[in-house]
């Protein structure tokens, strides 16, 4: 792993540490699911992320969110998005850094995300990664996340 990922890592796990411990009002979750890639391999993904409060009379709330999957060469994301709150569901958009192909580079990548309530606290999420600079790659994770 190189230096990069591993600060990125450690950066994400002290905001999270951090924010949990510091925001009452933040909503963690932890999730795990199926990332597959566009270089055609699957691979499982573990998820975490920590959304604020919504802004005061809008829809619309924060949220820093890091992926990290399986494999010998590890693909990542860590983003920042904004959710909007649909009905029981979650739309949502954002950037930040990320690697999505086995053999390329790590830069900026974009993610759009939707999740819906399939029981008490646990969401059936889809994002899908890409768009960011070149040899990143993209990628779509599935999977089940629990608010904790």
């Amino acid at each position: 792993m190189t230096i990069l990922r591993r600060f990125t890592a450690l950066a994400f796990a002290l905001a999270l540490y951090a924010a949990g411990t510091s925001i009452a009002s933040a909503d963690t979750s932890i999730g795990a699911g199926l990332l597959l890639p566009s270089d055609g391999s699957t691979d499982g993904a573990l998820i975490g992320s920590l959304a604020l409060d919504a802004i005061p009379g809008l829809p619309i709330r924060p949220q820093l969110t890091g992926l990290i999957a399986s494999g010998t060469n590890t693909r990542y994301a860590v983003t920042g998005d904004v959710d909007f709150t649909v009905g029981h569901g979650i739309l949502g958009a954002g950037a930040g850094l990320g690697k999505m192909n086995q053999l390329g580079n790590s830069g900026l990548i974009f993610d759009a995300h939707a999740a819906t309530r399939i029981l008490p606290l646990t969401m059936l999420e889809v994002r899908v990664y890409g768009l960011g600079s070149n040899n990143v790659g993209s990628g779509t994770y599935l999977g089940i996340n629990i608010h904790l």
